[in-house]
């Protein structure tokens, strides 16, 4: 039997979309659908299709009940400059969210960054993989495509990079060690490890 193509949107929770919206529509996304009665849902769209939903959730704490999805793009570099221009007023000590990374390959090459929104939802963008320049096969497989030990280095790298930032936001912090562990026997004195045991310290 055929059937059509399947697409999926993440939907996170938020205390209130007031909370998140102007986030953003500053990042360059704009607002799609809003619906304030009788419970508060919020579609963002932008960027060639890309979409975010919120929903108001009543007992929302952004420390222990946010939510998170991947984003995968074309150039997680570009990506991270552009928002750290275009979300100044956002990030940093005077704002609610946080850009956090990026987070490079042995090569100095960003390869994903994360943004925590104001409501502490983590949004992981990562960025796709390329071919080698000397392959000369059309295919690019995605990010999605790098499980397993007989992973390319910085994949496995970025991989327990994240599973180590949900493992602290879920409070597995022996779990949250020993990805780091792992990560630092591929790129040791990273940045992106740094960042990770400091959020441990909060």
């Amino acid at each position: 039997m055929s059937v059509g193509p399947m697409r999926s949107v993440p939907l996170l929770p938020c205390a209130s979309i007031d909370d998140v919206v102007d986030l953003w529509v500053a990042l360059g996304m704009h607002v799609d659908y809003r619906q304030d009665e009788p419970r508060g849902y919020l579609r963002l769209a932008g960027f060639d299709g890309a979409e975010l939903h919120y929903f108001d959730a009543p007992d929302h704490e952004p420390e222990r009940t946010g939510g998170g999805c991947v984003l995968v793009v074309d150039d997680a570099g570009a990506w991270f400059e552009r928002w750290s221009v275009d979300g100044g007023t956002f990030f940093g000590d005077a704002g609610r969210a946080q850009l956090v990374g990026p987070h490079v390959d042995a090569g100095g090459h960003t390869v994903g960054f994360s943004v925590v929104d104001p409501a502490g939802n983590r949004i992981r963008v990562v960025g796709e993989t390329r071919a080698e320049p000397d392959d000369q096969s059309s295919e690019r497989p995605s990010a999605y495509e790098r499980h397993g030990v007989a992973a390319a280095p910085h994949h496995r790298f970025s991989a327990l990079i994240y599973l180590a930032e949900l493992s602290v936001r879920l409070g597995r912090l022996d779990d949250a060690r020993a990805h780091l562990a792992a990560a630092e026997q591929i790129i040791p004195d990273s940045p992106a490890i740094a960042m990770v045991r400091e959020g441990m310290q909060g």
